[in-house]
């Protein structure tokens, strides 16, 4: 499951294999601009299916537990992505 047509100041986490306007994982920073305002903490938006839980491989739990983590001010925000992630969405879905 996927979002498109954020508004405000996004940072895209993570996307679909097949096409990158579809978000599976997103940030707003503290005090990022959105379609009513600001935000007053963290933001991390999660897009799966109700089902799709069942299916996230370790390295989707890995992607996911640091995106948590780094919300809750746990982990810093070091990593600097050169052109896209190493990992998409398509590859952390478990194979059935």
């Amino acid at each position: 499951m996927t979002c498109n047509g954020f508004e405000g100041d996004i940072d895209v986490l993570a996307v679909r294999a097949d096409n990158d306007d579809f978000v599976a994982i997103s940030v707003y920073e503290k005090g990022a601009k959105t379609i009513k305002g600001s935000t007053k903490a963290i933001h991390v938006n999660i897009w799966p299916h109700s089902t799709a839980w069942e299916m996230v491989t370790d390295d989707g739990w890995e992607l996911i537990h640091r995106s948590i983590l780094y919300a809750l001010g746990q982990i810093p925000f070091d990593v600097v992505p050169q052109d896209k992630l190493a990992v998409t969405w398509g590859q952390i879905k478990a194979s059935r």
